[in-house]
């Protein structure tokens, strides 16, 4: 397994806006209750970290 040297987007996005801990804690819940995978929710929370890495704040 290779060893990270650098922190994720998502990591990236959490320490930029911290309110995005907050959102990514409520995706958690909702895609545990619509039965949805562990992946679809990455994804997701990938996707919306690209945003606020991009916009430098919760769109």
């Amino acid at each position: 397994m290779r060893k990270r040297t650098s922190p994720t987007i998502v990591e990236q996005a959490i320490f930029l806006v911290l309110e995005f801990k907050n959102v990514v804690f409520k995706m958690e819940q909702h895609v545990a209750l619509r039965g949805q995978s562990k992946s679809t929710l990455n994804n997701y929370i990938r996707r919306i970290a690209l945003f606020v890495l991009h916009f430098g704040k919760f769109p």
